[in-house]
């Protein structure tokens, strides 16, 4: 009788942590889902700053990294604050608080050379600061920046279109929305990204995770809401 109710309760152990590892959008879910090489969006729906990011952008994604493996497990790296770094794979899933999805470069398949080159050219990069005036050509790092260096220079491919912030800001579908985003840059960069400077830098090129998420280079393998 022992032994029954012990096999039993085992069962309903299995089947809690099995139903538990297969629910959309836990981290042993998308791990099923995820390769090396694979570019991970998040949207940050709470935090007061990724929140105007995505108003500010016109899109959902305010943080994107990629996914790499080390020492047999998935790892993401990114540009966050304060400095670019690896991430625990489950570590970044659960940051997302919004919706998150899966990308993948449409007609390549990475091989190990690849991937390779990616870690290199990444880890070239680790330790960088993050650059609060998101500008392209800088020595400092942001989260759409690291993604697009990295692949350019271990793939040769450009994931995203580099645009000047004029570009960005007028790619707005309404003035109304333009008005709340120029708003929020001049605010951000006359306190933080160049201080006592109440004005945009129109012309500093950028890339954002919005031109990377639309990049016809990539499709889009899964995607969830939280």
């Amino acid at each position: 009788m022992k032994t029954t109710k012990l096999l039993i309760t085992l069962f309903f152990f299995y089947v809690t942590l099995s139903a538990q590892a297969a629910t959309p959008g836990s981290c042993e879910h998308i791990k099923k889902i995820t390769k090396p090489g694979d570019i991970l969006f998040i949207s940050l729906p709470g935090h007061l700053f990724y929140e105007q990011v995505e108003k500010a952008m016109n899109h959902w994604a305010s943080h994107v990294g990629f996914v790499l493996e080390e020492n047999g497990e998935l790892i993401v790296t990114e540009s966050t604050y304060p400095f670019s770094k690896d991430t625990k794979f489950c570590d970044f899933v659960d940051r997302a608080k919004g919706k998150i999805a899966v990308s993948r470069l449409k007609n390549r398949k990475l091989n190990d050379r690849d991937l390779e080159e990616l870690r290199y050219s990444s880890k070239e990069r680790l330790g960088v600061y993050y650059h609060l005036g998101f500008k392209l050509r800088s020595s400092k790092q942001f989260c759409s920046k690291f993604v697009w260096e990295v692949f350019q220079e271990a793939l040769g491919v450009e994931i995203g279109k580099v645009e000047t912030f004029q570009e960005l800001l007028d790619s707005h579908p309404d003035q109304a929305s333009r008005d709340q985003a120029v708003q929020f840059f001049n605010v951000w960069f006359f306190r933080w990204a160049i201080p006592f400077v109440s004005n945009i830098p129109w012309d500093r090129e950028t890339v954002t995770p919005k031109s990377q998420y639309e990049d016809r280079d990539l499709k889009t393998v899964w995607t969830w809401e939280k």
